[in-house]
């Protein structure tokens, strides 16, 4: 699912309020725009820094922020909308069943289902807050990037038994 990368605070000046307040950063030149994979290059702005050889595409640092830097204060950033790419959706369900005649008309079933049956590991995108990387002052936020959340259960198991008559 994709997303996009913005700054928390409204660093054009357009006076936009609200859900739509955000503008998106510049994307730093020889950069991906979907900063998710390999390791971070490292970066500090403010007090906050990614450390080099942070590896991306994990839940700590989904996307790489050293990628971004602020556009200058009343101008709009070079960044695309929803070029960041989230994290895969993979789930495997399957369903036992075995039917135990018991006379002509008569039939037990036992059915059993399993939901992500390999017990997958399906990581949400990283929430608004950790998608909006620069404030209007233009330092880091702690802890960009990050993903606190699932989007599906964990293995799900259920029986059943039914008679037919």
């Amino acid at each position: 699912m994709p997303f996009t990368v913005e700054n928390s605070g409204n660093r054009s000046r357009n006076q936009a309020s609200g859900a739509d307040f955000a503008d998106r950063p510049n994307l730093v030149p020889g950069f991906s725009n979907n900063p998710t994979k390999g390791i971070s290059k490292g970066c500090t702005f403010g007090t906050t820094s990614v450390p080099a050889g942070a590896r991306l595409g994990t839940p700590e640092l989904w996307f790489d922020p050293c990628a971004f830097v602020p556009q200058e204060l009343g101008t709009f950033g070079n960044l695309g909308r929803n070029t960041v790419i989230g994290p895969g959706l993979s789930t495997v369900d399957a369903v036992v069943n075995k039917h135990f005649r018991l006379g002509e008309d008569r039939e037990l079933q036992f059915r059993s289902e399993f939901f992500n049956f390999f017990n997958h590991v399906n990581l949400a995108p990283p929430n608004a807050t950790t998608r909006r990387i620069f404030p209007t002052n233009g330092t880091l936020i702690a802890g960009p990037g990050v993903i606190t959340q699932t989007t599906t259960p964990s293995r799900q198991i259920q029986f059943g038994l039914k008679y037919i008559f």
